[in-house]
Parts: structure tokens; C-alpha cells; sequence
């Protein structure tokens, strides 16, 4: 870790700097606290993290060649949300908005990379593309099955699509993915400051629903992607049709939603440094 830590004096960054104060945490324990945000990557910590990935992804490549199976073996690399941004904030996925936690971009895009198999038609995948298309963990079940010449299995993989056409017959692939909607339901307050809401997407458009306020976003992400600008109120018809995919989908999944508690009752118990009365229940 010496050199990320050299690296990072050297760029005048570090582990606790590059920090934005944001709003207060959204728990009645957390008095005074406000969410933390790292805006720029200085963490040395985290940097050698990523760079014992990267030189430990390769050993396997190399250990996949040097015995002959590399190009019998599809190797998938991709995570699970974005980085954590926020509180410990050991990253930033700028331009991105928010991260782990959150249903913003930050949260949810992430790279996917794929490297198939040489099957029967060893000139049917085209190697160093780069597809746009908007596609989910669900779909490694299928894609998987798929690559590996196995029959599909549609009963359990309910959600999810094989993406082995984007590698060899990209054309109606493409089209037919892009129109297809992703959805995403976090009903919970997160440790980093989220607060319940859900999410879906279909092409450029994306919706976003706040429990808490009540209230709806939506970002076109093609031009974006930072998620900067609500056009919630002049893009009437983009919001209607999100929406009711949202809503049927909640239902069609039986979704727990949040709603407010009528008989919750508050008692003052501390005031913030910035003059904020905090409250717990």
C-alpha cells in the first residue's frame, strides 16, 4: 500500500480528504450526524485493494492458460453495486450520483465484462465489443446456460434474459433488450443515507419513487447520466408510462412497500450542531 499512499500525497489527496458534508442521516440515532460524500478517488487503502483484484483476476487468466482451458472457460467480471460513497466513502463513482445503497446511477451501474467460450463457431462471438444496452445480474443464469451449450431453464431464471445474442447476432438482441424494462425496489433507510425507494428503467428514461417524500424523479440517461436534471414535471407522458410499469410490477411481485405511520408519536431529544432539532420515536 506504500506506493497508493505515496500516490496520493503526491496528488495532495488522502483518506479523509475530498469529503462533502451533506444532509443529516435519515435515523433518530445518528444525532447530528450528515451524510459524508468522497467527490474525488484518493483512498490509498482502497486503491491497493482494487490493485490486489486486478493482479489476482490475472493469475487466473494465467492459470486458465498455462492449463489449456482458457478458451473453454467463460470468465464474467462484474459487481453487484457501485461503491460505498458514503459515511467510511472509500470511493466516489462521480459523475455518477450516489452509490452502494442507492438506487441512483451511482449505485446501480457497473461494468459487466464477459469473456465466452470458443464454442462450436469459434467465429460466432466477436471479441472487444462494447455494448450500451442496459442489462442485470439476472441475466448471468441464462447467459451461462447458454454459453455453455446447456438447455434454458425458465422456471428459475423468471427475470432474467440470456445475453449470448449480444455476442453473436448483436442486431435484434439489442433492440429487443433495449425496450426492456429493469426494475428496483430498496424499501429501507441505508446506512449511508438512502432512504426507501424505488426504481425502473426502460431505454434512457429512469424513474425514481421516494417513499419518504412522496414524490417522483425522472432523468433522461443517455445525455444525464450524473442524473442532474428532474424532468419529472415537463416529461408528463415519459413519468405516466414508468409509472405504471412501476406500479404493475410492485403488484405482479407482491412488493412490501413503505408507508407513513399515522400514530407515530416524537419526543425532542437532542439539538444539532447546525441548530437542527433531531427527533426519535
Amino acid at each position: 500500500m506504500a506506493a497508493q499512499t505515496a500516490r496520493a500525497e503526491t496528488l495532495g489527496r488522502g483518506a479523509d480528504r475530498d469529503i462533502e458534508i451533506g444532509e443529516p442521516l435519515p435515523y433518530w440515532n445518528t444525532t447530528g450526524a450528515r451524510v459524508r460524500r468522497r467527490r474525488l478517488q484518493g483512498n490509498p487503502t482502497y486503491a491497493a485493494m482494487i490493485s490486489n483484484l486486478d493482479t489476482n483476476v490475472g493469475r487466473v487468466a494465467d492459470a486458465l492458460r498455462r492449463n489449456a482451458i482458457l478458451d473453454d472457460t467463460v470468465v464474467v467480471f462484474t459487481s453487484d453495486n457501485g461503491g460505498l460513497h458514503s459515511n467510511s466513502a472509500p470511493t466516489s463513482n462521480e459523475p455518477l450520483s450516489e452509490g452502494k445503497g442507492w438506487l441512483e446511477e451511482g449505485g446501480l451501474r457497473v461494468p459487466m465484462i464477459i469473456k465466452p467460450a470458443c464454442l462450436r463457431d469459434r467465429d460466432a462471438v466477436q471479441g472487444g465489443t462494447t455494448v450500451h444496452t442496459p442489462v442485470s445480474g439476472l441475466d448471468l443464469f441464462p447467459t451461462l446456460l447458454e454459453l455453455s451449450g446447456l438447455s434454458q431453464l425458465p422456471e428459475r431464471h423468471l427475470d432474467g434474459r440470456s445475453l449470448a445474442g449480444l455476442m453473436t447476432h448483436p442486431g435484434p438482441d439489442i433492440d429487443e433488450l433495449s425496450r426492456r424494462a429493469l426494475f428496483w425496489h430498496f424499501p429501507h433507510y441505508n446506512y449511508g443515507g438512502a432512504s426507501p425507494c424505488s426504481a425502473v428503467r426502460r431505454g434512457r428514461w429512469k424513474l425514481m419513487r421516494r417513499y419518504e417524500t412522496a414524490t417522483e424523479s425522472l432523468f433522461e440517461l443517455t445525455s444525464d447520466p450524473g442524473e442532474t436534471l428532474n424532468l419529472a414535471a415537463t416529461e408528463v407522458s415519459h413519468r405516466a408510462d414508468l409509472g405504471r410499469l412501476l406500479d404493475d410490477w410492485l403488484r405482479d411481485v407482491h412488493a412490501l412497500v413503505p408507508r407513513p405511520n399515522p400514530s407515530r408519536q416524537f419526543d425532542e431529544y437532542d439539538v444539532g450542531s447546525d441548530g437542527t432539532t433531531y427527533e426519535r420515536p
